[in-house]
């Protein structure tokens, strides 16, 4: 008769270290005061509407704004996660690049075509991006109904966030996009009525029973 042989796990498996436990132990703790706070501001006016009644997204909106320097009010306003991906909107992405000491300024801008140059701090060249309406037709974005409603806004939105990435992707570490590009995917969406979340769960269950 064979004798089976009993594999023990090894001792060399992968182990986690103690810097990157302490970093995780780091990030519960502020997960729990995230949250907190997240609680504490959704139910203010100063919430916007997509996380009133979502204290769990505010707090990961608090927790991703404080490394790029955004206080939780700020991160609140400004992050959004569209089609699963974070955005911000241009203006405070143009408001955190220059804090840095970076340059960005607007060469030209009309309904039709919008031009936006940036410098980074201490280099000796610019960066220059244009977007018109040719180019973003092309690309298949007039579909958002915004580029007819105000075209200069949503064409300056595309050219600066090229130029504030190209010129301080450091700065903008997990924000690949601007909120007015990533409208697009909300733009393509089936329309569905929303599933009744928190508060709003609990009235709907009320009346049902009712």
């Amino acid at each position: 008769m064979t004798d089976l042989t009993i594999h023990q796990p090894t001792a060399d498996l992968p182990q986690i270290s103690d810097a990157a436990s302490d970093s995780l132990t780091s990030w519960v703790l502020n997960l729990d005061k995230a949250h907190t706070l997240a609680k504490a501001l959704c139910v203010t006016a100063f919430a916007p509407p997509h996380t009133t009644l979502k204290p769990e997204e505010a707090a990961a909106a608090i927790l991703f704004g404080a490394p790029l320097g955004l206080d939780p009010l700020q991160s609140l306003q400004s992050l959004f996660v569209i089609g699963g991906k974070p955005s911000m909107y241009a203006q405070q992405m143009v408001a955190l690049v220059q804090s840095r000491g970076h340059d960005v300024w607007t060469v030209e801008s009309s309904d039709e075509r919008v031009t936006v140059s940036g410098q980074r701090r201490g280099a000796s060249r610019a960066v220059t991006e244009t977007w018109d309406i040719e180019r973003a037709r092309k690309a298949g974005y007039l579909t958002n109904k915004k580029y007819s409603t105000d075209p200069q806004a949503m064409l300056y939105a595309r050219a600066v966030s090229v130029v504030c990435r190209k010129i301080a992707a450091d700065v903008l570490a997990g924000i690949p996009y601007t909120v007015e590009e990533m409208q697009l995917v909300e733009d393509e969406k089936p329309a569905s009525a929303p599933k009744p979340r928190g508060r709003d769960a609990i009235l709907a269950a009320t009346v049902q029973t009712d």
